[in-house]
């Protein structure tokens, strides 16, 4: 995956060592890669992610294994900083932490967020069945109780050069312009105002304090 342990790895070395331990340890590390392809499921089904991600991420680890590292605690939260739960890999030279208590940690938050996603869109698909969301038509709904929040657009411009690059991995040898392109853009939520995922797309409602508060607490 172009991504280099360390100076000097031996990687002969290293397959020699996952040869010797196979039959020991081959059989748990499936069910144990097995079931974190369970875990990724449900967060695909509770919406985190669509199922094109999903695939992506089970081809790409066939053999996950986590190599979280030793980060100092951000000085603002308090907490480790990091960022979303599912990240690409790069590589670093701080210290590894113990993958199996990686893997503990990186199943509860998955499960966690996942869970608290999965309620939000089971509230609001409740709505949608009542009537009671208003989706931004031409026509607004009286009886809404939640409105839908219209995705904001921001301007992105895209090269020539890096245009011509992306249309040549598609087979397409075309000299192509500076062209500009609208890309939905992720505003700062409100203090009435929620978003959950759908198939890994963001969308945002917003609605009474009380409702919006208590959608909000489950995280």
């Amino acid at each position: 995956r172009g991504i280099t342990p360390w100076e000097g790895f031996d990687k002969d070395q290293a397959q020699r060592v996952v040869d010797a331990g196979g039959d020991k340890f081959e059989d748990v590390n499936q069910r144990r890669v097995d079931f974190k392809n369970r875990v990724l499921e449900y967060v695909r089904k509770s919406g985190l992610i669509d199922e094109a991600s999903e695939a992506r991420m089970v081809n790409a680890n066939k053999q996950s294994f986590p190599f979280h590292r030793v980060q100092e605690p951000d000085v603002f939260t308090g907490g480790k900083a990091g960022g979303t739960i599912l990240k690409k890999i790069y590589g670093s030279d701080k210290m590894i932490l113990d993958p199996v208590l990686s893997d503990y940690q990186d199943t509860a938050l998955m499960i966690k967020k996942a869970m608290v996603n999965d309620v939000r869109n089971k509230f609001v698909e409740n709505m949608k069945a009542g009537g009671l969301i208003d989706e931004g038509g031409e026509l607004a709904n009286p009886d809404a109780y939640l409105r839908k929040v219209p995705a904001s657009m921001k301007p992105v411009a895209i090269g020539s050069e890096e245009l011509s690059a992306a249309l040549s991995k598609q087979g397409l040898n075309l000299k192509a312009d500076d062209i500009t392109v609208f890309r939905p853009e992720q505003d700062y939520l409100k203090e009435n105002q929620v978003a959950i995922k759908v198939d890994g797309k963001r969308e945002v409602y917003e609605g009474p304090p009380g409702v919006i508060e208590a959608l909000k607490a489950l995280d």
